[in-house]
């Protein structure tokens, strides 16, 4: 039975991305030097339509997950490891230095034309390594209706936050239906869509 992966990684789809499944599967392919920043340079075209050709996106080299935003007036420089981590940047700029807000629930994004520099170099590096978002409850709970424009919204504004890693558990139906046949279970009626239940919870199956 292949181990099932419970995170997967910010870095495919949306503004950094979900992909994951299965360890051993085929990894999404990196992204070339030149397309390094485009995951993120397209969360910020979706959500600062009106100021994402404002910011320049750079990539740093190696080390812990860190940003450093500099710049002028309309001209804001973002340097970061990787895609979420220069997202987490601009939030960071947008928050103590715009004193704006962007958030699941609403955004507060009074800007100026052109955004005003940095009074002061914003620097700042990860303390660990997983900063995952959501629990078992969120696809059940949360949203088990879901588009994809929320899940896309979703996933740009958990970078934002410095999020790099998000439980999903799609598709845990069929690991769980192979791993009970293997162990001899049999097929039963299943609970009510939008209330999922543990395999091992009573009533959730029966064995031969």
């Amino acid at each position: 039975m292949t181990d099932l992966s419970r995170r997967t990684l910010l870095g495919t789809a949306g503004a950094i991305g979900v992909g994951a499944g299965l360890a051993g599967a085929a990894q999404p392919p990196a992204l070339s030097k030149e397309n390094r920043m485009g995951p993120a340079r397209a969360a910020l075209e979706r959500l600062l339509p009106g100021h994402a050709d404002q910011f320049a996106l750079h990539h740093l080299r190696g080390g812990r997950e860190r940003f450093r935003v500099t710049g002028a007036t309309g001209r804001i420089e973002v340097a970061a490891t990787g895609p979420a981590a220069a997202l987490t940047g601009v939030h960071w700029y947008l928050k103590y230095g715009c004193g704006a807000h962007i958030s699941w629930s609403g955004s507060q994004l009074n800007l100026p034309a052109r955004l005003p520099a940095p009074r002061t170099p914003l620097a700042h590096e990860a303390t660990v390594p997983h900063r995952f978002a959501f629990n078992d409850t969120h696809d059940g709970y949360t949203a088990p209706y879901a588009d994809w424009a929320r899940w896309e919204r979703l996933i740009d504004v958990l970078a934002l936050h410095g999020c790099n890693e998000v439980l999903v558990t799609a598709g845990q139906e069929a690991v769980y239906h192979r791993l009970l046949q293997d162990f001899g279970y049999i097929r039963t009626p299943r609970p009510a869509p939008g209330c999922p239940r543990p395999p091992t919870s009573p009533g959730g199956c029966s064995r031969t």
